[in-house]
Order: structure tokens, then C-alpha cells, then sequence
């Protein structure tokens, strides 16, 4: 089988979910910094991903000291991975190339972020050996060629639009289907609209993997809250995907 998210076989050990023949997309609930530097609330966000049967959790990793308050060290992270073990896949987004070193020894696959998809970083991750999923926002077809030119690991690209949140006409989810035409390798969406319809629609197009990022409370202080979905509405998003999996079949 071949996986779809990076598209290597069975022998690099990701479950079942991720391959081709299953017809499935990999969901990834983007807990990013909406714990606001509170571990309870950063496991709370695992919990809430788990019950709403996401296929990945992902935070981030960073050392910038106007974000101080929204910061995660590595002792907790591998307290996030360790809680992850056996209940969901683990990701977390590098943003400088320490924290690459120190998640290379907790992921098996590295969550790029749209701001450090250039050729120099992305190069950098390239020589770990572990597959990349790389969100494209800000970035011309172009540019995101140059960018991937020398990695050397497999891939997937995620149509994304910075914008925080994004009105549902800036989505342009034709840019995903351009993007599948353009690129070798699996494409997704990195959705920043409000609710959960675009991102559906956006698998109804044949997104290989739907990234959303995920609050327990809009409400909260912080920059991503109100692009956020509430737990409910996460599950209500995998379900949305079965569905429309299911009606994709042939029959």
C-alpha cells in the first residue's frame, strides 16, 4: 500500500488510515497555541481531538518572546507526545531550527507552517528523513517549486490562506485543485474560515488531509481562537468527512 500523506509504503510504520487504498483523509485538529501556555488546557485539546476521532493533534514549538505567554517548552511537549501514545498521532510545528532538533526525537512526520516553507528551512527539516506536510499560505505556485526543490523526503502540500479567520470567499479552493494539477504529491487544506463548511467542501474535492485548528472556548485571549472550531464542532467535522467518503465510493 502507499501512504497518503507521504507517499511511501507500509515499512515506514504509519497506521492504516494514512494509505492511499483507503480512501481516506487525515484530519488534523490544530491545537497550536490555543492552550494559552496552560498544560491542562493542552491536554484538554488532546482529549477533545480523541473523542472527536481525529487522526492528529498538533501544537507548536517556537522561542519568540513577544509569544512568550502562549509558549510550550520541550519537558512539556514530550509530556503532550507521551499523553498522545496510543490514543492519537502527535504532530507539532517547528518554527526555527532548534525546535526541528528537538521534535525530530517525537514525530515521525514534521508539520511545516506556512511561514517557514522556504527552501532554506524546509531543506533543513529535508535532511531529518521523516516525511513533511507543508502549508502553502502567502506563497505563488512558483515560489512553493523553489521551496520543495530539494527536499528529498516525500510530501504533502496544504492550500492555505493566511488570513485569521478567512472569509469564505478569499477560501479559493480552486487554488487546491490547480495545486493537484501542478505538484506531484498529495494536496490538502489548512482551513481558517469560520464553522466547518469549507473544509468539507474542500474534501469533497479530494482533500488529502484537512488541518483545523481547534479551541475549547472561542471566547478565550489569543491570536486563533475565533478561526477556531469548539470541540462539538470537530466531531461534527469527522463525521462530515466519513459521509462524504462514503458517498465518493463507487458503487
Amino acid at each position: 500500500m502507499t501512504c497518503k500523506i507521504c507517499g511511501m509504503g507500509d515499512e515506514h510504520g504509519h497506521p492504516p488510515w494514512m494509505y492511499e487504498e483507503k480512501k481516506m483523509t487525515y484530519i488534523i485538529a490544530e491545537a497550536g497555541i490555543n492552550h494559552n501556555g496552560d498544560m491542562s488546557l493542552a491536554l484538554k485539546l488532546i482529549d477533545a481531538a480523541v473523542e472527536a476521532k481525529a487522526d492528529a493533534v498538533k501544537f507548536q514549538l517556537f522561542h519568540v518572546e513577544r509569544l512568550k505567554q502562549y509558549q510550550l517548552n520541550e519537558v512539556q511537549m514530550r509530556t503532550l507526545k507521551s499523553y498522545c501514545d496510543g490514543k492519537i498521532e502527535f504532530l507539532c510545528t517547528p518554527f526555527d531550527r532548534a525546535a526541528v532538533d528537538t521534535l525530530d526525537k517525537l514525530v515521525s512526520t514534521f508539520k511545516i507552517g506556512s511561514g517557514q516553507a522556504n527552501q532554506d528551512f524546509l531543506s533543513y527539516v529535508s535532511a531529518k528523513g521523516k516525511p513533511m506536510i507543508i502549508s502553502t499560505g502567502m506563497s505563488e505556485l512558483s515560489e512553493i517549486r523553489h521551496s520543495v526543490s530539494d527536499v528529498e523526503v516525500p510530501f504533502t502540500l496544504l492550500h492555505c490562506v493566511s488570513l485569521y479567520p478567512t472569509p469564505p470567499e478569499k477560501a479559493d479552493l480552486q487554488r487546491m485543485l490547480t495545486m493537484k494539477r501542478g505538484f506531484s504529491c498529495p494536496i490538502g487544506y489548512s482551513d481558517h474560515t469560520e464553522g466547518i463548511d469549507i473544509a468539507l467542501a474542500a474534501v469533497a474535492l479530494g482533500a488529502a488531509v484537512i488541518e483545523k485548528h481547534v479551541t475549547l472556548d472561542k471566547s478565550m485571549q489569543g491570536p486563533d481562537h475565533k478561526a477556531s472550531i469548539t470541540p462539538e464542532e470537530l466531531k461534527a467535522l469527522v463525521k462530515g468527512v466519513k459521509r462524504i467518503e462514503e458517498s465518493l465510493k463507487e458503487t
